[in-house]
């Protein structure tokens, strides 16, 4: 009885809630919700180590009882989100792939105005131009993280660091790493007050 209370299953392909969950492989509809996918029991494990719970956890049928497991549904619930039983047929829908995670999770976007970035807070930060491939911006969001860096400042027309190919890269660092976003005017009339040193590179230098 109190599965049926806390977790609802849903088998139908067509379902409007798997249909949501699907389209937050467009960017548009990233952008329109604020909300990405994150694959996996151990990227929401980094999540919840972060104090971020899902607004939605969808379990497959065949998931395997573990700690972790128990422990997002939990905090999933405290936060008021949703826990979603479904078959193995709709994760490898969502996830696009032949052998899904068991586990996938919704989450909201957090993106750090420029503002509020403490310069002070992390020995370095790292802006990035108009990057283009997510594999490329997810790996950079996962060094930072490893060097413990502050965070990533994505300037101009960058590809979405939410995409579910920029989120993979990252390994889980999306949700530890600050993450902020501006326009090149925006960048440089806020660099215009940075405390520190700033070090450029192209990928054209020859020094």
């Amino acid at each position: 009885m109190e599965r049926l209370m806390t977790e609802r299953l849903i088998t139908s392909l067509t379902n409007d809630t798997i249909k949501a969950v699907r389209a937050l492989h467009m960017r548009k509809e990233r952008e329109a919700t604020g909300r990405f996918l994150a694959e996996g029991l151990k990227f929401i494990g980094e999540a919840l180590d972060q104090g971020r719970a899902p607004v939605m956890l969808l379990v497959g049928q065949d998931a395997r009882p573990h700690p972790l497991l128990d422990r997002a549904k939990a905090e999933t619930l405290k936060s008021g989100g949703q826990i979603i039983v479904v078959t193995h047929a709709i994760l490898e829908k969502i996830s696009r792939r032949d052998n899904p995670q068991t586990v996938l999770g919704v989450f909201e976007q957090v993106y750090t105005p420029l503002e509020a970035i403490q310069p002070d807070a992390k020995p370095c930060w790292v802006a990035l131009e108009q990057v283009r491939d997510p594999g490329n911006l997810g790996t950079i969001i996962r060094t930072a993280d490893s060097a413990g860096c502050g965070g990533v400042i994505l300037i101009g027309d960058c590809v979405d660091p939410f995409s579910v190919e920029a989120v993979r890269a990252t390994m889980g660092s999306v949700f530890a790493v600050t993450i902020s976003k501006a326009s090149r005017e925006e960048f440089l009339a806020w660099r215009a007050s940075w405390p520190g040193s700033v070090i450029g590179t192209r990928l054209d230098a020859t020094q």
